[in-house]
């Protein structure tokens, strides 16, 4: 477990499992307008949390096809979880540093993070995360015109989506296959 400094006090911060509610809904508006998302996030009073500012930050970058700042972003938050058990949040941070790698053109290189994180969220039955890392290798797969791998990941990642998740829904999965 991690420690930060709250009142004077060591207080242990559990592995997160989700982004925490401030970042949850601040991160709503990813989709819809990601600019917007970078001017609302909330000032970051620990090391989970400036991660979890920077996996957004990281997310919007991608949107807005920023692969550079998106990177830089996945590694800053990344590099404040170095000591610190918060597997759940490396991972989301390792995928969006995968999708980053994408749109640089460094897909293969971005293969085994998607990879590890798969794996991951497998044996610790973090379906969420199995979802957007499901997504993300089956778009990397895409992108490198293995159209099979694709295929595989991408329906998988469907199956397990929710239709009212808004980060990883249905619809946006099928959109995802229909490119394949």
């Amino acid at each position: 477990m991690s420690l930060f400094w709250f009142n004077g006090l060591f207080a242990k911060t559990p592995p997160l499992t989700k982004l925490s509610s401030a970042y949850y809904e601040r991160a709503l508006s990813l989709p819809v307008n990601p600019n917007e998302l970078k001017n609302k996030l909330v000032k970051p009073i620990n090391a989970v949390e400036l991660a979890q500012h920077y996996l957004l930050l990281s997310l919007a970058d991608n949107y807005l096809v920023l692969p550079n700042s998106g990177l830089k972003n996945a590694e800053r938050g990344l590099a404040e979880l170095e000591g610190l058990t918060q597997p759940w949040l490396k991972h989301s941070l390792t995928l969006a540093k995968a999708s980053a790698m994408d749109l640089m053109g460094q897909t293969s290189q971005a293969i085994p993070f998607a990879n590890q994180a798969v794996k991951w969220a497998e044996l610790n039955q973090r379906d969420q995360l199995l979802v957007d890392a499901l997504s993300v290798r089956g778009m990397l797969h895409n992108t490198l015109l293995n159209s099979t791998g694709a295929l595989i990941d991408l329906q998988r990642a469907y199956t397990l989506a929710s239709i009212d998740d808004p980060f990883a829904a249905k619809g946006a999965i099928a959109s995802s296959i229909a490119f394949v």
